[in-house]
């Protein structure tokens, strides 16, 4: 978050920056706004006139979740929100985010490589392999019951207590391809352990598989399908 915010201004006036470029309200509107939506997501009125270095990590994301928020989107796009945070602080700009969802009745789309974050947060998620949807569905079924082949992978790398004696994590051989120069047919084909003739071909379309899932997978549905 210190790379999204200007080291030279107070955070109160980069909350309020996107009203003020919208000319929404007078400056004492935009700023009584900004300090109300400061409050909202737990920054106290002491750091309201701080620079970005006097604030901690998580201190900083929840500036710039206040001026994202600012203008009421109705979808908030969040890349990676809380990778660059330890995990007591991932924890509460979890919470956070849940609270602020309620509140203000806003989609999110979450983006990130942490698949327990992941299951948390979501209503619905989506798998990508190189650009594309290999897997989408309901997070308890599918982080029960992966279907696709990279799903399954992702899903037996989940650190937990809870694995049956004896469990063996799937790990894929070789590397991913330079997504620049895509393979033929399943993009996955070359890593997958269950790769057939048609997987090197013909690329596969996401298609319902039932309970309410989609795959894009020749193993899964008939070839071609869409």
């Amino acid at each position: 978050p210190l790379g999204a915010l200007d080291r030279r201004l107070p955070v109160v006036a980069q909350v309020m920056e996107p009203l003020t470029v919208f000319k929404s309200g007078t400056p004492a509107e935009r700023r009584e706004k900004a300090r109300d939506l400061m409050a909202a997501v737990g920054l106290t009125p002491h750091l309201f006139e701080r620079f970005p270095h006097e604030l901690s990590g998580g201190q900083r994301q929840r500036v710039v979740l206040a001026r994202a928020l600012i203008l009421e989107p109705s979808l908030l796009v969040c890349d990676e929100p809380i990778s660059a945070l330890d995990v007591s602080i991932q924890a509460q700009v979890i919470n956070l985010l849940l609270d602020l969802q309620e509140r203000f009745n806003v989609a999110f789309l979450f983006i990130s490589h942490d698949l327990k974050v992941v299951r948390q947060v979501s209503h619905e998620v989506a798998v990508m392999y190189l650009g594309r949807i290999v897997e989408q569905g309901d997070p308890e079924v599918l982080f029960q019951e992966p279907a696709h082949p990279y799903t399954q992978a992702l899903v037996s790398a989940i650190p937990s207590p809870w694995r049956r004696e004896g469990y063996q994590r799937i790990v894929l051989e070789g590397d991913p391809p330079n997504p620049v120069n895509v393979p033929s047919g399943c993009a996955f084909h070359p890593r997958c352990p269950h790769a057939t003739s048609a997987c090197r071909s013909v690329t596969p379309r996401l298609a319902d598989i039932g309970g309410g899932r989609k795959a894009a997978c020749h193993l899964l549905s008939p070839i071609g399908t869409a």
